[in-house]
């Protein structure tokens, strides 16, 4: 396995959200405009303060696997633009389905 030799994007993010003493407590897929998902995120400051962030769907994801905090989408915009794959497909997904599930959600190791 090759180690960056600086973190990235969203493991230095994330870094810098604990570095604050900041929380992401959640990540919510919150509609559909224009044909791209939009998401938010919940942070909560040290002091107990909470704010919503703006935030790319694929960022706030992987913040969100990062930092083991839920990520939510209402039913009804999962039943209006979710997917089911047909069999066929069901397949290939497997594949990206065995590797996410293997990847081990570790911290990376600190930089020097």
């Amino acid at each position: 396995m090759h180690t960056p030799e600086r973190p990235l994007t969203h493991d230095f993010a994330l870094r810098a959200i604990r570095a604050l003493g900041a929380t992401l407590r959640e990540v919510r897929i919150t509609e559909i405009r224009e044909e791209t998902f939009r998401a938010r995120m919940l942070m909560v400051a040290p002091s107990g303060e909470e704010a919503e962030l703006d935030a790319r769907p694929s960022d706030a994801v992987a913040l969100a696997l990062r930092a083991d905090a839920p990520i939510f989408i209402s039913t009804e915009l999962l039943s209006t633009e979710g997917v089911v794959p047909e069999a066929a497909e069901e397949e290939r997904l497997s594949l990206f389905r065995d590797f996410v599930n293997s990847l081990d959600g570790e911290e990376p190791p600190a930089t020097r």
